[in-house]
């Protein structure tokens, strides 16, 4: 019982830190990724319902993690914050939900690394 509890633990934090993981019936196989970078991509509205961006990684690299944010608040609400399905970038969208007229700028924030085999 210790033994699975500990893979359980162990996959579940490292798949908590970005890195892919596997659990097998008694260990976890894991890979590491070296120096991580930031990459941004945006989009300003005119006055839209939504808004979308993806940052892509470079060539050969995968995303750790990522994000999304405004520059407003006010009525903007973040309808998706994920990596790609291909694990190379990380897909963001938001929704004016209150039909405001004024334009906002969406950020989507990808960090990035090369695994390291």
């Amino acid at each position: 019982m210790r033994k699975t509890f500990g893979v359980i633990a162990v996959t579940a934090l490292v798949a908590a830190a970005g890195t892919a993981a596997t659990a097998g019936t008694s260990q976890a196989a894991t890979r590491a990724y070296g120096a991580t970078h930031i990459v941004t991509a945006t989009m300003t509205t005119n006055r839209t319902d939504f808004a979308k961006a993806t940052a892509h990684c470079p060539s050969g690299e995968q995303v750790v993690t990522g994000g999304v944010s405004t520059n407003t608040t006010a009525g903007v609400f973040v309808m998706a914050s994920s990596p790609t399905p291909d694990g190379t970038g990380w897909y963001g969208s938001t929704q004016n939900s209150y039909g405001n007229s004024k334009s906002y700028t969406l950020t989507v924030t990808a960090v990035c690394a090369a695994p390291s085999y």
